[in-house]
């Protein structure tokens, strides 16, 4: 689960988005494959 700040700034607080639990499932899906292609290019 993902946590979200509730001290942000009042300038920060327009730029949250409220999103449903599919779009979370999807955007960490997206964020694991980033991150295995880093992984990738770092050990060649």
């Amino acid at each position: 689960m993902v946590k979200v700040r509730t001290d942000a700034c009042p300038a920060c607080e327009k730029r949250h988005k409220k999103r449903t639990a599919e779009e979370q499932k999807d955007l960490l899906v997206r964020l694991k494959k980033a991150e295995g292609q880093i992984r990738g290019i770092e050990k060649m």
